[in-house]
């Protein structure tokens, strides 16, 4: 599989979080100077050029420092996501990584199979930036309003605040812990903007389109999740400036849409608080951008033509933004583990597997070891504990146990479709196995497979007699 999934993006190298991490903020600070310069000489579009560089530098950093797919074992929800979509990809069939256990056809999964699993694994490492220029692009192209260039590059500095982070609700840091969530909202801003536009002879019916596609890509709460108290925090301290210069804007400019996102942000940021049906974040975000939407015309007015008024805003905007300061490595213990990448010894060994193994064969692998032959190999296998569990988990267990012993019932390992062991020293000791090379002599096995790393593939043959 490929490693880093910067690979993609064609890049053959990843920058350090600790060395290149200066050079990268130095570069943002300049790009947002740059972005005030232009604005200050009425070159807003070159402003928000220089914007969206700032964003690609900033966000897109991290995403190519990872060194492996976020989250991927690392984070057993990540690893059981991944596992899943490669199984389907390289095996085929429905079954999610435990062999004889169906699961749902998820976007993911369908994606892998008609494209490239790892290609779809790299994904959501790869969204941060490309969620946050989207979303800026949709503004500048797409909002009706006045100083819809302007409202894209404050939405930069918006999107996402320390204390946002800080409560798990914040935007940028969401993306990688719910790239589905990323993506469906901005599909339903670029929808709502849109819409926006189309529909701005009839502003009722650009509210009510608006606040349908708001409720609808709120649905489907899922953690985190705040208290009453706190959402009411969140919604006022939190969003500190533009919470004043949103509702200003709002009073005076009176924008239909955008005070319906901000206000139907903010009910069901509160309406989530209690009813779980809604999802914080989601909302949160919705809210925030009803108030830069109302806070850039408003500031645009201010101004009266001084230009050097929305320069110093979009200046020190930008370059004192959550964005050019964020730091994963600092505050997400996922990403700070995922900036190392799959040991060598593992990843030879599962790109063996997927290309000299049979694609139905079923694989028993130590815990430690049976998520990577899923997700790394596309492997299936009969267990995984800590990632899934079969309702006949028991009667797994007892045939893996037969298998290591060399006399397993022919029909139950036919039922699960094992034909391979992987096996590392000191794994399996519990069952009898000090060292892999023992396997061999506790019935028919073909050792298939040697690492200099310890890791030994096994086929299986013939139960003993």
């Amino acid at each position: 599989m490929t490693g880093a999934p910067a690979a993609w993006l064609g890049l053959s190298w990843a920058p350090d979080p600790v060395y290149d991490i200066a050079l990268a903020r130095n570069l943002a600070a300049v790009l947002a100077l740059g972005a005030g310069g232009c604005e200050l000489r009425g070159r807003r579009a070159a402003a928000l050029t220089l914007a969206l560089a700032m964003v690609a530098v900033s966000a897109g950093f991290w995403s190519a420092a990872l060194l492996r797919p976020y989250g991927l074992l690392v984070d057993s929800g990540v690893t059981r996501w991944a596992a899943d979509t490669v199984v389907t990809a390289r095996a085929g069939g429905t079954d999610i990584l435990l062999a004889g256990e169906p699961g749902a056809m998820t976007p993911w999964r369908m994606a892998a199979e008609r494209t490239s699993s790892d290609l779809v694994l790299a994904v959501p490492t790869l969204l941060p930036p490309i969620v946050l220029v989207a979303s800026v692009l949709a503004i500048a192209l797409l909002w009706p309003g006045r100083a819809a260039s302007l409202a894209a590059m404050l939405w930069i500095a918006a999107s996402t605040g320390p204390l946002d982070a800080l409560r798990g609700v914040g935007l940028l840091d969401g993306i990688w812990r719910r790239p589905g969530r990323a993506i469906e909202w901005t599909a339903a801003v670029v929808m709502a903007l849109g819409l926006s536009r189309l529909l701005r002879r009839w502003p009722r019916a650009a509210v009510i389109a608006v606040a349908i596609i708001m409720t609808a890509a709120c649905l489907r709460g899922s953690p985190p999740r705040l208290g009453l108290l706190e959402a009411a925090l969140h919604l006022t301290l939190d969003a500190h400036v533009w919470l004043v210069a949103g509702v200003a804007g709002l009073v005076i400019i009176r924008d239909p849409p955008a005070i319906v996102m901000a206000a139907g942000g903010a009910l069901l940021v509160l309406a989530s608080a209690v009813v779980p049906v809604f999802d914080t974040a989601t909302a949160s975000a919705f809210a925030r951008l009803g108030l830069v939407l109302g806070a850039a015309p408003a500031l645009e007015a201010l101004a009266e033509g001084k230009r050097w008024v929305t320069a110093v805003a979009v200046s020190v905007a930008l370059a004192g933004s959550y964005v050019a300061w964020w730091d994963p490595s600092r505050t997400d213990p996922v990403a700070k583990e995922s900036l190392a990448p799959v040991p060598d010894g593992l990843a030879q060994a599962t790109d063996w597997i997927a290309v000299h193994t049979d694609p139905g064969g079923v694989f028993i692998a130590h815990p430690d070891y049976a998520p990577a032959v899923a997700a790394l190999g596309g492997r299936r296998v009969l267990r995984a504990p800590g990632y899934a569990t079969a309702p006949d988990d028991e009667r797994r267990r007892r045939l893996e146990q037969a298998v290591l012993d060399g006399n397993w019932p022919e029909a139950l390992r036919s039922r699960y479709g094992i034909r391979y062991v992987l096996l590392a020293p000191g794994q399996f000791s519990e069952r009898g196995l000090e060292s892999p090379e023992q396997l061999a002599a506790r019935g028919s096995f073909r050792e298939i497979y040697a690492s200099g790393k310890g890791l030994h593939v096994y086929e299986l043959g013939e139960a003993r007699r």
